[in-house]
């Protein structure tokens, strides 16, 4: 009788030390559970930073294109000013050139102030009925 106390004995230790070891089991699955967590909570976090990143570029994109139009629009209309501006420097010199053409007199002839009785003669004159 001994021997299957001893027996029993034996096996109570050896489930002992099996509830044991799956106590410890189940704490080293808990904590894989745990990091498997935070791993998954940080994968998420990079894809968020990363879809985050991707509309930040997709917006700088579409920003460097206005920039590309509105610089290509500024520099068509720097070149139209240009020509503008030298269209406006042959007229001048055109208009330099006739002006050297004319000759002034030194001395301008006074202009006569009409009398009173001379006036309503020109108003006449000039057609506009006496007014």
């Amino acid at each position: 009788m001994q021997e299957g106390v001893e027996a029993v004995q034996d096996v109570l230790d050896a489930f002992s030390q099996v509830a044991t070891n799956t106590e410890e089991t189940d704490s080293g699955i808990q904590e894989i559970s745990e990091a498997t967590d935070d791993q998954a909570v940080s994968a998420e976090e990079a894809v968020a930073m990363v879809e985050e990143v991707s509309e930040i570029s997709q917006t700088t994109a579409e920003e460097s294109a206005d920039v590309s139009a509105a610089a290509e629009e500024q520099a068509s209309s720097i070149t139209q000013v240009s020509a503008n501006v030298e269209s406006l420097t042959e007229q001048a010199e055109q208009l330099q050139a006739l002006l050297a053409k004319f000759e002034v007199s030194a001395a301008p002839s006074p202009v006569e102030s009409p009398s009173p009785t001379s006036r309503a003669g020109s108003d006449v004159a000039l057609g506009d009925g006496g007014r």
